[in-house]
């Protein structure tokens, strides 16, 4: 019995993609004016540092928000940890990261509602 003769086609290697990216995140939008590409530990050591500015807000947010007179900085910082924790959980590269982005920012939503409820930005 004789083995068929070898095909070009069946015996060829499979071949790589002609053109697969380094990097596969380098889409994601540059952080404070630093392009990711040119320096990703410096686009990393900033995005981890507003990660722990919106944890540690959310949670100073959140005691003051039990403070009845404390009503105008509760609002205020509940509204800033909302916002830069929004950015961060858009912009977040790790499970880590969105881990204590939604810690500080589900303190600072808390934050403010009571601030708001003991009566917001009235003075």
């Amino acid at each position: 019995m004789t083995e068929p003769a070898p095909n070009a086609t069946t015996n060829a290697a499979p071949s790589a993609p002609a053109s697969a990216p380094e990097r596969p995140y380098d889409h994601t939008p540059a952080l404070m004016g630093h392009s990711r590409s040119s320096s990703p530990a410096l686009h990393h050591r900033m995005h981890l540092i507003l990660t722990l500015l919106t944890f540690v807000i959310g949670c100073v947010a959140l005691g003051l928000g039990f403070v009845v007179d404390a009503h105008f900085a509760a609002t205020m910082l509940g509204l800033i940890g909302v916002s830069l924790g929004l950015w961060c959980q858009l912009t977040s590269e790790s499970t880590n990261q969105r881990w204590f982005d939604v810690i500080g920012l589900g303190a600072a939503a808390v934050g403010m509602g009571l601030g708001f409820g003991h009566g917001g930005f009235g003075l």
